[in-house]
């Protein structure tokens, strides 16, 4: 569970292209892998639901922010395509 009043600050991990044909899921993949071997665990995220709300919210010019946990990693992705995780949780 994310802690909404923890100020461990975020790293930027990635960036996600919304106006590729690549999914979300893959640029999430991609950049949180921990090492070139394993890949992250994205049980219980829909990164297709994630995606298209912040597509959505991107085309009607409102900022917005998705945060999740991965591998009990606090994750965020916004309508900038901007993937920044924390560490120190």
């Amino acid at each position: 569970m994310i802690n909404p009043h923890d100020d461990t600050p975020w790293r930027e991990v990635g960036q996600h292209q919304f106006d590729t044909t690549d999914e979300l899921d893959v640029t999430l993949t991609t950049t949180l892998r921990p090492d070139e071997t394993s890949a992250p665990r994205l049980r219980g995220i829909d990164p297709e639901e994630a995606e298209r709300l912040l597509r959505s919210a991107r085309e009607a010019g409102v900022d917005l922010e998705v945060r999740f946990c991965v591998d009990g990693r606090p994750v965020k992705i916004d309508t900038k395509g901007v993937v920044s995780v924390k560490d120190d949780c």
